[in-house]
């Protein structure tokens, strides 16, 4: 799914080259190519079957058992499923207890992925120009360039993602900082370097997008899932807003200060995930989401369930 969204960015970026000679208002049409994608969306979400755990915690065993057998086969049952509906959950969970800590990690993490990467993304053709790659639509086909590097980074996420979400988190924030800390730190860097520099910040960065969809369905009950889902998503969204507005504003200062600005943010995801970020690789959605999971942030999050065994329950692989 983030390999598509990285797809999506290059492809919007041709489109938009495409359009810069339509005419006068050639923003409009690029406006309005967005409603093709957005009906395709609409067609594709009819018959969208839904999550069997939150069918089960609504009492419709039946449904819930027929969405299993039409994606796992028709020997599925809903005895297949660790089922965590037993205690009724409220939205204000997410606020309170453990939650509280997994809420703000999900969401600072997922904000500071977010913000140098929608300010980059966003910018990038005047970016590129301020470093002198190239002027005017050029600079449009060499954002197309850049993405590419993006779509291979969030293809290096499949290769690593079950060796632990933790590290590959840290490993992600860690390097993604360190080009953008050499973009602010070079007066005059070549063009050769610059790309390159923007290569590696878009396969470190693009690594642990996935992530913004898998810690928070194995962090929260299925009863607050979506809603925690929808919290982080919304606080992510800030810092993609804040990113989008405030670039142009740092970019007429300075590019150098954007890039450094953008590697603080990463520094901040970094240091974020290294006190709050739990290791969830290998554990069901029961054990990883339990509200009794003892927290630790430099291993595997643990529930009290599991602390009389030292094997590592095996990964559920139904739909969560």
């Amino acid at each position: 799914m983030v390999t598509m969204w990285s797809v999506g960015a290059a492809v919007a970026y041709v489109v938009g080259w495409a359009m810069m000679s339509s005419g006068h208002d050639n923003w409009r049409w690029m406006l309005a190519s967005s409603a093709i994608p957005a009906v395709l969306i609409l067609l594709l979400r009819f018959g969208t079957p839904e999550s069997p755990r939150w069918l089960l915690s609504k009492g419709r065993n039946r449904e819930a058992e027929a969405v299993l057998k039409q994606m796992l086969g028709p020997d599925a049952t809903v005895a297949d499923l660790e089922a965590d509906t037993a205690s009724r959950t409220r939205y204000t969970d997410i606020f309170r207890g453990a939650y509280l800590r997994r809420t703000i990690f999900v969401s600072v993490f997922w904000a500071c992925q977010l913000l140098p990467i929608y300010a980059i993304t966003t910018y990038e053709p005047t970016i590129l120009s301020s470093f002198g790659l190239a002027d005017g639509s050029d600079s449009y086909l060499g954002s197309v360039v850049v993405q590419i590097f993006f779509v291979l980074g969030s293809l290096s996420g499949i290769l690593v993602i079950n060796k632990g979400r933790r590290t590959l988190l840290l490993w992600s924030f860690g390097l993604s900082a360190i080009p953008l800390l050499c973009l602010a730190a070079l007066a005059r860097p070549a063009p050769a370097v610059v790309v390159v520099l923007f290569a590696a910040f878009g396969v470190a960065a693009f690594s642990s997008q996935c992530l913004q969809a898998i810690y928070p369905s194995e962090l929260f009950p299925t009863g607050v899932r979506a809603t925690a889902n929808g919290f982080a998503t919304g606080i992510s969204r800030v810092g993609a807003a804040i990113g989008t507005w405030g670039a142009p504003v740092v970019l007429d200062h300075s590019t150098r200060l954007a890039m450094l600005l953008g590697a603080v943010i990463c520094v901040i995801g970094w240091g974020t995930s290294y006190v709050l970020a739990p290791e969830t690789s290998g554990l069901t959605l029961a054990d990883a989401s339990a509200a009794d999971a003892d927290h630790h942030p430099r291993g595997r999050l643990r529930s009290r369930r599991d602390t009389t065994s030292t094997t590592p329950s095996p990964a559920v692989k139904e739909p969560s």
